[in-house]
């Protein structure tokens, strides 16, 4: 076999060259990459052979290997499969593209010699007026576990289509192009470029990594759907203006892997003997719900670069370290936390804090709400600050909340039929009324919402969800707001509900008093058939609007909208109210992706 034999597909990750790569160092990789080969033999070792491409120079180096695994789909069984294994290197004017098939993470074994390429520049890349984006996949800006944290958009140009408001709270995660009849998928978080073409052979793919170089080297052109998105900015800058303020950690897929049965995925912890010992059903779940709500962090003042996990006044769980252009995760008790993957021949093993830090699972927000880290890079909102009147906009304060002195007035009098008068519940209901509206009560049990106001008669019929909060002082701190944002958000998702789902609530709680009270559900004295047929005029009418509403009594729209103003003037403000701004923009931002109405009911 040799060089001439290799033919692959256009997908490389592009880095850029710190320190020179030597033949010894490009050894060590292919030895570290190839150590469970099968055999002694490799198929095929070439170290920084150089191809002279018209005058210009190109250094690849190749490995082919053969591997032996136990098929995905088996488990415990004498079984092999063979696979063959590769990894080219070209390398071009302090360029390396790295081009792999059954070979996990090569650059992670070289990351004293190269660094990704650029974000900004790698998103940019093609990015003139003309170029149309068939495909984007977003992250949000959010440390809300309640909403869609990932979203994929496509069509024959997105340019346009996609509401920029979206964008702007919004990552591109990967996206596919298509510049002048030639379509490219980028990966910037992984520095991975596509060109959808049929495979190539090693001087066409030298050709086409000097193309690529040109072109990364000289954009000049940007694409407004592109500068809709956050935009990349450098965490040296960002440290001498603010600090990081909490951590929100995804284990989401880490979750799936190890309770997903046969996934050969298990969680162990080291005890005191040194034993590695499987968490148990009961500890699998205290440890993903433990971080399932942004922690907060506190900065270290002795080494100003280092910022504690304060968990419930605790701070010796781990810290966060701001390096020059990353940040990296630490903690000893992490360290004794293992991920464990069974393999045919061996077991892989890998700290839990390490698996954070390798896999980019958190997301850092700062004390100046524009910036956040996510995914290796720090990203920067350049509108949120600016449309505080905006945000404001969907506060209520015309009703007064005065006379509330609890959510439900508890304990009930088994006798009662309406909620106590100076209870939260009772004053939603008196705002809520009218002579159009069916109000249903849907605390309790499998809730969408405390309350489903729904109104078919008007011009444009209405279904509401309302969420109630009462607390027994004006507050804004980010813990109570965060509970019923998280409950509205999860159930958005819902107002779209077909009418027979409705019907199993009917049938299962809503013909049936509140508790032991003598509260009836439907508060309006309504029949299934009157809620059957509203439901459905919501649902066949195009007109129709759909709205979640907050009942916050602890908030005075007056003060609120003064510290955030603050805010946007770059004025020092406690930490809570970042925490609610990032809250009631991702409360409205959710909304509009399901083409809901957003509205908080508040004091003045």
């Amino acid at each position: 076999m040799d060089v001439n034999n290799l033919k692959i597909s256009p997908s490389t990750q592009v880095f850029q060259i710190i320190k020179n790569l030597t033949k010894v160092q490009i050894k060590n990789l292919f030895n570290e990459c190839s150590e469970n080969k099968i055999g002694k033999k490799l198929e095929l070792e070439l170290i920084k052979i150089p191809i002279v491409i018209g005058n210009e120079n190109v250094l690849y180096s190749a490995l082919i290997f053969k591997l032996e695994n136990e098929p995905t789909f088996l488990i415990n069984t004498n079984l092999k499969e063979l696979k063959y294994a590769y990894l080219l290197l070209i390398e071009f004017k302090g360029y390396l593209y790295i081009f792999k098939k059954h070979i996990d993470n090569p650059q992670t074994k070289i990351t004293g010699y190269v660094t990704p390429f650029e974000y900004n520049k790698l998103c940019n890349f093609k990015a003139n007026p003309q170029t149309e984006y068939e495909k984007v996949t977003m992250n949000s800006m959010t440390i809300s576990n309640a909403v869609i944290r990932n979203r994929a958009y496509e069509g024959k140009n997105l340019n346009g289509i996609l509401p920029s408001n979206s964008a702007s709270r919004s990552i591109a995660s990967n996206f596919r192009l298509n510049s002048e009849g030639e379509v490219y998928t980028i990966v910037p978080n992984t520095s991975r470029l596509t060109f959808r073409k049929s495979k190539l052979g090693i001087l066409d793919l030298s050709r086409w990594c000097i193309t690529i170089t040109s072109e990364l080297e000289n954009q000049t052109s940007t694409n407004s759907f592109i500068d809709s998105f956050a935009s990349p900015i450098n965490l040296e800058k960002i440290k001498t203006i603010c600090n990081p303020s909490a951590i929100f950690i995804d284990l989401e897929e880490l979750d799936y892997r190890i309770r997903e049965e046969n996934s050969g995925f298990r969680l162990v912890y080291i005890n005191k003997n040194g034993e590695r010992i499987d968490f148990d059903d009961n500890q699998l779940n205290s440890f993903f719900n433990f971080f399932k709500s942004p922690i907060i962090l506190e900065k270290n003042h002795i080494k100003t670069d280092l910022f504690s996990l304060n968990i419930r006044g605790a701070k010796s769980l781990g810290e966060i370290k701001l390096n020059k252009n990353v940040i990296s995760f630490k903690s000893k008790v992490a360290d004794k936390v293992y991920i464990l993957e069974a393999l045919a021949d061996r077991n892989n093993e890998i700290s839990f804090a390490k698996y954070l830090g390798n896999n980019n699972l958190f997301s850092v927000v700062f004390d100046n709400p524009s910036y956040m880290y996510f995914s290796r890079y720090t990203f920067e909102d350049k509108k949120l600050l600016s449309n505080i009147n905006g945000m404001m906009s969907i506060f209520d304060d015309r009703h007064d909340f005065s006379n509330v002195k609890s959510e439900k007035e508890k304990p009930h009098n088994n006798s009662i039929s309406e909620f106590p008068e100076y209870s939260l519940f009772y004053e939603v209901e008196k705002y809520m009324k009218d002579s159009d509206n069916i109000i249903i009560c849907d605390d309790m049990n499998d809730e969408w919402a405390d309350h489903i106001i729904i109104n078919d008669k008007s011009s444009t019929p209405t279904i509401s969800y309302v969420h109630s909060k009462y607390v027994d002082k004006e507050t804004y701190g980010a813990s109570t707001f965060h509970e019923v944002v998280s409950q509205a958000l999860k159930n958005l998702g819902r107002l779209n509900a077909d009418v027979n789902e409705y019907k199993i609530k009917y049938d299962n709680e809503w013909n049936s008093n509140y508790e032991k009270t003598n509260i009836n559900r439907i508060r309006t004295g309504n029949d299934w058939s009157q809620i059957e047929n509203a439901l459905k005029t919501i649902n066949e009418n195009p007109c129709s609007s759909r709205r979640v509403v907050l009942a916050t009594p602890f908030f005075s729209k007056a003060t609120l909208k003064s510290k955030l103003e603050d805010l946007a003037c770059g004025k020092k403000c406690p930490p809570h109210y970042i925490q609610v701004l990032w809250l009631i923009n991702t409360f409205i931002s959710s909304c509009r992706d399901y083409s809901v109405q957003p509205s908080i009911l508040c004091n003045k």
